[in-house]
């Protein structure tokens, strides 16, 4: 049966040492590490979930060696809003967007950024 949501979800400082366990075929991402939470992950498999094999955000920011994140739906491993972590020696293959997608936070100062870099680029065009 189909987790609804996250396989593991560790929050609000949470530290687990996992191993060697399964988190396949969720409806959202295999484990999910956030709001400052930690833990280490070893000789794990997230495979064929909606989202990412591993999501990383909030501040989160495991230790995960060995693991394996494949044919999921979305990015292997996926790091936004400010999640960290540590990867070694894992394997990330067969996933329908990137095999590791990092996205820097969004600031206001950012986003004016960008829109001047977009305007810039389609006064070159015209």
């Amino acid at each position: 049966k189909m987790n609804a949501q996250a396989g593991i979800a560790v929050r609000e400082g949470g530290d687990p040492v996992v191993r060697h366990c399964t988190f396949r075929d969720g409806k959202e991402s295999g484990i999910l590490v956030c709001e400052h939470g930690r833990g280490m992950f070893e000789a794990c498999d997230a495979t064929g979930n909606a989202y990412a094999g591993i999501e990383l955000r909030e501040g989160g920011d495991p230790v995960v060696r060995g693991c394996t994140f494949a044919d999921g739906k979305n990015a292997g491993i996926y790091v936004h809003e400010n999640g960290r972590g540590t990867f070694e020696g894992c394997t990330v293959t067969g996933n329908a967007r990137a095999g590791i997608e990092v996205v820097r936070p969004v600031t206001a100062s950012a986003n004016a950024e960008a829109e001047f870099a977009i305007g810039a680029l389609l006064q070159m065009l015209r």
